[in-house]
């Protein structure tokens, strides 16, 4: 092209001696003599490298955010332009298939619903971050619970021309998390439930404990166990190694004898376990019984 006259542009890798990389946005340009022929090619260039280097770690980053991250994008009105490999292997759609929905499709129907999601929309359009979790619907039917945001992306005139959603999958996540909650529940019903830190400091108790013991949870939250025990059980041998044991992460089982607000015998078949950190060291006790008292008469 440079032999026939033509000036070209654009972004060049070179070579130093050294064998180091350098990228030159250069302005290549043949100049002409009287006659017509080419006399010399003039370049004429700035070098870029850092700026190169710059976008090329920024590509890298927009891979890997696109490879495990659910990401949308739609027009104003709603309908998807595009989606990142992980959103349609989440909705079960290919790009074609959902290239021709509207935002609305992939939401679930009903009143509720529907006025939630045009809240979304409207807000996103003017301009408004909007996170949270978001309940969708897959190309099966089935539902999908998103934990993102939608953003806003302007054009040239700094009206918004894009809304991106970006988002992850946490709908086993919040599966797991409300079958937890039900054991919970469940286990709160049946049980007297009690909370410690690792100095034996009472930090929250369920209302089958409070009952049995007749103090509120303002009275008892900040109280040492010690407390709540029968001065027999706290001055005993195996008190003493009660705690110590805890703090080392050992599960205790047995029969504990408590005092209640009037000083009267409460006896709880208990267990106390503790509970970990995300570094592997014990942050807190958590201690589950039922009222044997009846029986120990």
């Amino acid at each position: 092209k440079l032999a026939a006259g033509l000036g070209l542009s654009g972004v060049y890798r070179r070579s130093t001696p050294g064998g180091k990389s350098v990228w030159l946005r250069c302005v290549f340009s043949p100049v002409i003599t009287a006659t017509g022929r080419i006399a010399k090619i003039l370049l004429i260039g700035t070098e870029v490298t850092d700026e190169k280097t710059t976008q090329y770690r920024n590509e890298k980053v927009l891979e890997l955010v696109e490879d495990s991250t659910l990401m949308a994008t739609y027009a104003a009105d709603g309908q998807v332009l595009d989606a990142t490999p992980k959103f349609l292997e989440t909705f079960g759609y290919s790009l074609q298939q959902l290239r021709r929905k509207m935002h609305v499709e992939l939401c679930l129907e009903g009143e509720d619903h529907t006025k939630a999601d045009r809240e979304i929309w409207q807000l996103t359009s003017r301009g408004d971050v909007v996170s949270g979790e978001f309940e969708r619907r897959s190309a099966d039917g089935a539902r999908v619970w998103l934990k993102g945001s939608y953003h806003a992306i302007y054009d040239i005139e700094g009206n918004v021309d894009r809304i991106v959603m970006v988002g992850t999958d946490i709908t086993e996540a919040r599966a797991t998390k409300l079958d937890n909650a039900a054991r919970w529940q469940a286990t709160n019903i049946g049980l007297a439930v009690m909370e410690f830190d690792i100095d034996g400091k009472i930090t929250s108790a369920n209302e089958n404990f409070l009952k049995m013991i007749g103090v509120s949870q303002r009275e008892l939250v900040g109280q040492h166990h010690s407390a709540i025990c029968a001065p027999s059980f706290v001055q005993s041998e195996q008190y003493r190694e009660f705690w110590l044991g805890l703090s080392s992460g050992s599960v205790w089982t047995g029969r504990a004898h408590h005092a209640d607000r009037y000083n009267g015998d409460v006896h709880l078949q208990s267990i106390y376990s503790p509970v970990y950190d995300e570094f592997g060291d014990v942050s807190r006790i958590i201690a589950y019984a039922i009222d044997v008292s009846k029986h120990v008469r």
